[in-house]
């Protein structure tokens, strides 16, 4: 079996053959998925993906994280660029706090419901990627900053949420 596995990658070599050929002979398999399946394929987008202005007031924000099912919601300002998240925690953690919530809109929510030195400026650290990245990518960042649902845009724009239990399924 050895001698086979030599011979295997002596040929490999010889053609100049990578992983991606390798993907696009086997796709269903392990490395195929990883180095052929895009976030897009596995995102929450369009009427499913959960969005709302940061004007907005309090029941509107809780509404919108509440009725998509997947707790939380991306923020965006008047002209529709992406501004952050809120998450269910982050209500919770405002209303351990003490905040009279109601009387609250989205922008302060979301400012109030930071943690730490945590800004409220999106980058990639943040938590974002675009609908071309590979989900393995997004796997990786998403495991390096230790967060469990990454924003994806288009340009300034949400378009898209990929949540690490999605990855997961998928097979990552």
């Amino acid at each position: 079996m050895a001698v086979c596995d030599v011979l295997a990658i002596l040929v490999q070599q010889a053609k100049g053959l990578t992983e991606r050929d390798f993907a696009r002979f086997h796709p269903s398999g392990r490395l195929g998925r990883r180095l052929l399946l895009s976030v897009d394929d596995v995102m929450i987008k369009g009427e499913g993906l959960p969005v709302i202005d940061t004007a907005s007031h309090f029941p509107d924000l809780l509404f919108a994280i509440s009725s998509k099912g997947i707790g939380m919601t991306t923020l965006v300002d008047e002209e529709g660029a992406y501004v952050g998240v809120v998450t269910d925690a982050d209500i919770r953690r405002l209303l351990l706090r003490g905040e009279h919530v109601n009387r609250l809109t989205v922008a302060e929510c979301f400012e109030r419901s930071r943690r730490g030195s945590e800004s409220s400026a999106p980058t990639d650290v943040d938590g974002s990627a675009s609908p071309d990245t590979k989900a393995i990518d997004c796997l990786r960042q998403m495991q390096a900053n230790q967060i469990t649902e990454l924003v994806i845009l288009d340009g300034v724009r949400p378009v898209g949420v990929v949540r690490l239990q999605d990855l997961i399924a998928a097979g990552l």
